[in-house]
């Protein structure tokens, strides 16, 4: 749902987009080969915000935010997606379809996926075609920056059983790339006030 009907559905106000303070935030619009960032900062307003609003938001008759798309290019043939399953743990995008029946959620949840083939098929235990590799922000402190790698390169255990050799990777994001690259995939490190849990 959209921030007018999440504000609405929580009493917070009827609001509606100030298209003349709404606008696409260019110093965080990038594009790569395979996929383009897009940012909009948005502004909202209402004539009556509700008390939460009101208690964070620098007057309460309006709220501004940044709002991310990623356009990002299909992967190429053969490459079939699959039904996030909540027995899983993973996370993945969510897309919406609009060609759903009326009466149906137009949600699909997927589960995030990787394409790996062996570079020798009949082989009990061969490389991959091309490994997974992940890589963490650079931002990150130490120790964290190395018990992330450390930790994260376990799962090479699981390809080693599964028969591929080497097939999992975990480094630091090398300078000068940008972390919203499609191509590499990241595990970020995110600040926050209170300790917690890993996402994603």
């Amino acid at each position: 749902r959209g921030v007018i009907e999440q504000l609405e559905s929580r009493g917070q106000g009827d609001f509606s987009l100030d298209e003349d303070r709404s606008a696409i935030h260019l110093p965080a619009t990038r594009s790569f080969p395979e996929n383009t960032e897009v940012e909009a900062m948005l502004t909202f307003t209402s004539d009556e915000p509700g008390g939460l609003v009101r208690g964070v938001a620098a007057t309460g008759q309006a709220v501004t935010l940044r709002q991310h798309h990623s356009f990002i290019q299909l992967p190429g043939p053969g490459f079939e997606t699959r039904i996030a399953d909540p027995r899983v743990g993973v996370n993945g995008p969510t897309l919406y379809d609009y060609a759903t029946p009326i009466d149906q959620d137009m949600r699909v949840r997927l589960t995030a996926r990787h394409r790996i083939e062996r570079t020798d098929p009949e082989a009990e235990r061969s490389p991959a075609v091309e490994p997974i590799v992940y890589y963490v922000d650079p931002g990150t402190p130490e120790p964290v920056r190395s018990a992330l790698v450390e930790g994260a390169s376990w799962w090479n255990q699981a390809f080693e059983a599964a028969g591929f050799v080497d097939a999992f990777q975990v480094r630091v994001l090398p300078e000068g790339v940008d972390p919203q690259d499609i191509r590499y995939n990241m595990i970020h490190w995110t600040h926050r006030r209170t300790r917690g849990y890993s996402y994603g």
